[in-house]
């Protein structure tokens, strides 16, 4: 803070000279001789003559004898050489700085810095003037000052009182400082105190440059003592003692919310922010109730309790309630009041007002849904379909009532049924309606998609609109319910051959089979013919059984010859309708196992046959066989976004399979066969009888082979990621040399 006082600009004005007490007597002698007063007159003449002399004709161009102004004697010297040395003497006196100083603070500014100058040459024109502007008697007298006791003639000095005003405010201001009123201070431990505070200090400056005047006046660099001026507080130490007790009341210690055992302080430097002290000639305490208010109003949210709903649930049957409750809120207005009226009684806690909150739902509302789902379950129902009738016990019922709450909804509480729970109860009659869709079934022939037969809709339970019914039936009384059935659509339609497109060879494969017997032969070509066009779509799967149809007489196959595993672990070669179609499913397999596509079923020979193993398609362990009668399938997914189509056919002495489709862009490596576990054949001939020959016809059905255990790796990979690493383990035992030996008629 800077405070300093200033007056309006000042120039020092020339005083008047002033004599010296210093002259010579003038003895009169009252009474004397006329010689010697005769004497005394001609003196007298001599010496205004000679003092005339002096004033007019000696001094006439120059100042005279003993007249200075600033400290500079300029008596004898012209005008211009009495300019010249006043010149002199203040380019010293400029630049030489005078102190000044406060309480240790000194300030160094030079007369130059305050906006001093001189006129230096109308000051040595007024010491020239002085004697030369009276009546000849009195400018005598003054000769004779000048020449007894020496004539001080003012200099004619400015000063730039705004330079100084400016240089005090700059340099001076930090000598300033504010009053400090007094004011209340919490105490660590509670309560307050008065911290008293202090009186303030202001720059003088109209002193302190008065007293700058003088040293200028006569150029001297003597230090200059700051004048200052204390600025007393507006608030005493003694005016809050009076108050001191209701502000301790108020803000001396922190102040307690409370609410079933939770409590909420307001710090007491928080209360003291509230507190204010207003008035001139008496204080007077006020508190921010509005603020402290706030305070409270926080609370609303930590308070607030909702209303308990009252609820019902459906236990196993058993409807179940839960009674409600009332929450609570807080009373803003209320808690105020009483909080203040609290703390102004001096208290330090006080508990907070609520205000009890309603539940949504009340308990006459899930009393009434309740008693409404025990009347609509309290019996069967009955129900209808073409060709069928069936029941839902009142138990089932009661298990699938599930109460809907909505308390923004008239009624609040309403009753439905579970859809998985009537599913459940329908269960039964949905088994007896259903009916099984039916994909079209497309071929792939001769590069062309054929649709070998349409698609066919399926049916089945409408849970949902039967759930309708049925609690419509209830409400109603209604005994009988008809069943609501939807259509199901099958995934393939014929509809969709248009947009199948089948663009390139994926795989391929071959076996040999020109060396079998006519039956086998038979069965070979009617399989590999019944699976050529059949097609996989998008995320479908293939299975062999169903692509080749029921191996029967009535299908077209005939008895070939089949490895059998008996009742006592042995294993056969027998006589068997479709022998030989093992090697159509191979040989489908092998093409499969090289596109990459996934294996979903596939089972191993009981021995090893050679034939199977020929490259290039084929490798020692790659076989696969199939069995309806048994459960055996070979079956392969489709993973890709596009249709697969599977091109077979036989030329009599081999079995050809391809796999089309659209490139998925996979890498597939497969590895060689890892053979372990070998076990030797028997070489002996054995002979058996069957019924299923003539009698006297032999035929050699088996060759003997080695057993052993097979493990091939394939790894598929998609733009470097493995996608697939499989290893498929095969374990042949060792066949024999058998002849069959035909005992039948």
């Amino acid at each position: 803070m800077s405070v300093i006082s200033k007056r309006s600009p000042a120039t020092l004005q020339r005083p008047r000279s002033r004599p010296s007490d210093a002259s010579g007597p003038l003895r009169r002698i009252a009474t004397g001789l006329l010689l010697t007063a005769a004497v005394f007159s001609v003196i007298i003449i001599l010496g205004a003559g000679a003092l005339l002399a002096y004033g007019r004709v000696a001094h006439a161009n120059t100042i005279f004898t003993g007249t200075s102004a600033g400290g500079v004697e300029l008596g004898g010297m012209t005008v211009e050489e009495a300019e010249a040395a006043l010149d002199e003497r203040y380019a010293v006196f400029y630049d030489r700085p005078i102190p000044l100083v406060f309480d240790g603070t000194t300030l160094n500014p030079t007369p130059a810095d305050l906006g001093v100058t001189v006129d230096s040459h109308n000051t040595a024109e007024r010491a020239f003037d002085f004697g030369r502007q009276d009546t000849i008697w009195r400018e005598s007298r003054r000769w004779l000052d000048a020449l007894s006791g020496g004539i001080t003639v003012e200099p004619i000095v400015t000063i730039d009182r705004a330079a100084f005003a400016a240089y005090m405010e700059t340099h001076a201001g930090d000598l300033a400082v504010a009053p400090v009123d007094a004011r209340f201070e919490l105490l660590p431990d509670g309560g307050i105190s008065i911290d008293q505070g202090s009186t303030g200090r202001a720059v003088d400056v109209e002193t302190t440059f008065e007293r700058f005047q003088e040293r200028v006046a006569t150029m001297s660099n003597e230090p200059i003592e700051i004048a200052t001026i204390e600025i007393p507080q507006h608030t005493a130490e003694h005016e809050l003692r009076a108050i001191v007790d209701e502000v301790n009341t108020l803000a001396g210690d922190p102040f307690h919310l409370s609410l079933d055992g939770r409590v909420w302080a307001i710090p007491a430097e928080d209360l003291m922010r509230l507190v204010a002290i207003e008035g001139n000639d008496k204080l007077n305490v006020t508190f921010d109730e509005r603020g402290f208010g706030r305070y409270v109003k926080l609370l609303e949210s930590a308070v607030f309790q909702p209303g308990t709903d009252a609820s019902i649930s459906n236990q196993n049957g058993q409807f179940v309630l839960e009674q409600a409750a009332d929450g609570k809120k807080l009373d803003v207005d209320a808690s105020i009041a009483a909080a203040i009226s609290a703390l102004r009684a001096g208290e330090s806690e006080v508990a907070l007002v609520t205000k009890p909150v309603q539940p949504n739902i009340t308990n006459d509302e899930v009393s009434a849904a309740s008693a409404e789902a025990q009347r609509l379950t309290s019996r069967s129902i009955n129900l209808s379909w073409e060709n069928g009738s069936g029941t839902i016990d009142a138990e089932k019922l009661a298990k699938a009532v599930r109460f809907d709450v909505n308390a923004d909804r008239n009624p609040n509480v309403t009753i439905t049924f579970d859809q998985e729970e009537m599913r459940k109860a329908l269960a039964p009659a949905s088994h007896q309606v259903k009916v099984e869709g039916k994909d079209a079934e497309f071929r792939w022939i001769n590069n062309q998609i054929e649709v070998r037969s349409p698609e066919q809709m399926g049916r089945e339970i409408d849970v949902a609109e039967t759930s309708k019914r049925i609690q419509a039936a209830l409400a109603d009384g209604t005994d009988t319910v008809a069943v609501a059935t939807k259509d199901v659509k099958p995934q393939v339609t014929a509809d969709m051959a248009g947009s199948v497109q089948i663009r390139e060879r994926l795989a391929e494969s071959w076996t040999e089979y020109g060396s079998s017997v006519a039956n086998r032969l038979h069965n070979v070509q009617l399989a590999t013919d019944r699976a050529n066009g059949a097609m996989v779509a998008p995320g479908g799967t293939f299975s062999f059984n169903a692509a080749v149809g029921a191996v029967t007489y009535e299908n077209g196959y005939r008895t070939g010859y089949g490895i059998v595993g008996t009742s006592n672990g042995s294993i056969s070669t027998i006589p068997s309708v479709g022998g030989g179609i093992c090697q159509v499913a191979t040989t489908l397999f092998q093409s499969v196992f090289r596109s990459g596509m996934p294996i979903e079923e596939r089972s191993w020979h009981l021995y090893w046959i050679p034939r199977y193993g020929q490259p290039p398609s084929g490798m020692k362990g790659l076989d696969a066989t199939v069995d309806d009668a048994y459960g055996l399938d070979f079956r392969f997914t489709n993973p890709t976004n596009e249709w697969l189509a599977v091109k077979s056919w036989t030329d009599g002495t081999n079995v050809h399979f391809e796999l089309w489709g659209t490139n998925p862009g996979w890498e597939v490596q497969i590895d060689q066969p890892v053979i372990s576990n070998h076990r030797p054949a028997s070489q002996e001939m054995v002979y058996e009888d069957s019924d299923q020959l003539p009698a006297g016809q032999s035929v050699f059905v088996e060759h003997a082979e080695d057993g052993f255990d097979a493990a091939i790796t394939r790894i598929v990979r998609k733009d470097g990621q493995v996608i697939e690493e499989r290893t498929f383990i095969s374990t042949y035992q060792p066949a024999r040399n058998v002849t069959l030996v035909g005992t039948g008629s």
